[in-house]
């Protein structure tokens, strides 16, 4: 057996001693590099991906919010906005919605009709106002299309909702606002034009306000 060369067995020492370097290093550190690597990187992917979904999501927000999942179950809201995508027509309603109400318990909420032509408003008294969420949740459950028409009225019919979808799958909600006060008979009317897309995440919204 030859003898290896004194410079060879000096460079093989000195590798032997980086490596046992490197390892103890390794045990000490609390986050090793390619832990800080990998989670580094995994965070870009996060940030790619919410980019992309912005993107996607085109010039409307609320598409790009609900993909972010910004609804969560059980959040509560004050407001909540219908928005045609023609036309510019728009349905708000505003006033906190109590919750727990059962039976006849009763509320009270503000909606606004305007927008496209229309300006209207009136304080809508009401009992299970949920129903109204429960409305969306089977618009968006039926998004393919239904069948005739789909109608809902507070108690006092101060506001009704009626809903249809055409051949394209555009939904059409046409919202009827009526007066309450005494000798008062004023009616206001308007059409607002949904894409399926939208039903979704309106029902979480609807949830989130009315309960």
């Amino acid at each position: 057996m030859g003898v290896l060369p004194f410079s060879t067995v000096v460079r093989a020492i000195r590798r032997r001693a980086d490596r046992s370097r490197r390892w103890e290093a390794g045990k000490s550190c609390p986050r090793p590099l390619a832990t800080a690597c990998r989670v580094l990187a995994s965070r870009q992917s996060n940030e790619a991906s919410n980019l992309a979904l912005e993107r996607t999501a085109g010039s409307h927000p609320l598409a790009a919010a609900a993909q972010r999942g910004v609804m969560r179950s059980g959040e509560m809201t004050d407001c909540f906005t219908i928005e045609s995508v023609h036309g510019g027509s728009k349905v708000e309603f505003t006033g906190t919605v109590a919750r727990g109400l059962d039976g006849y318990d009763g509320c009270e909420y503000l909606v606004r009709l305007g927008g496209g032509g229309v300006e209207a408003s009136e304080t809508v008294y009401d009992i299970q106002p949920h129903r109204w969420a429960d409305m969306f949740e089977d618009l968006a459950k039926h998004w393919k299309g239904w069948e005739g028409e789909k109608a809902y009225e507070s108690l006092e019919y101060q506001l009704k909702i009626s809903c249809a979808v055409d051949r394209t799958g555009h939904v059409h909600l046409r919202v009827s606002l009526r007066g309450d006060m005494a000798g008062s008979n004023w009616r206001a009317e308007d059409t607002l034009y949904l894409e399926a897309g939208q039903l979704d995440y309106l029902a979480a919204r609807a949830r989130a306000y009315f309960g």
